[in-house]
């Protein structure tokens, strides 16, 4: 989801319901060979009619090739060495649902298509 899709998602989200809370965690990300690669995660906490609702949207660097490096001899396998991209990210939004009883964050699955409030 591009930047401006998120941010009317927000704000859609704001008007129909009111955020309660808002937060952004960076992380790092090892491939197998050591390379370090940064992203960020940007949750959103909100009342609706269905219950809480948790958004997550999760960027990171655009994985543009995979090398696999073999050794024969160690046993150890394959080791996995990411090529991205300096410039393009990849996102992903996820949506979870507050469990009453439990507490618990559960993934919520939608239909395809579009969705409307």
């Amino acid at each position: 989801m591009v930047d401006e899709k998120w941010f009317d998602l927000l704000d859609l989200i704001d008007e129909k319901f009111g955020i309660d809370k808002k937060e952004n965690e960076n992380f790092t990300f090892k491939d197998d060979v050591g390379n370090e690669f940064k992203g960020t995660i940007n949750r959103v906490y909100f009342d609706s009619p269905f219950g809480n609702i948790k958004l997550e949207r999760t960027n990171r660097p655009l994985i543009l090739d995979k090398k696999i490096h073999y050794n024969r001899t160690s046993g150890t396998g394959a080791k996995v060495e990411y090529q991205t991209s300096e410039t393009e990210t990849t996102n992903k939004v996820t949506a979870y649902k507050e469990n009453s009883d439990t507490g618990e964050w559960e993934e919520v699955t939608l239909p395809a298509g579009n969705i409307s409030f």
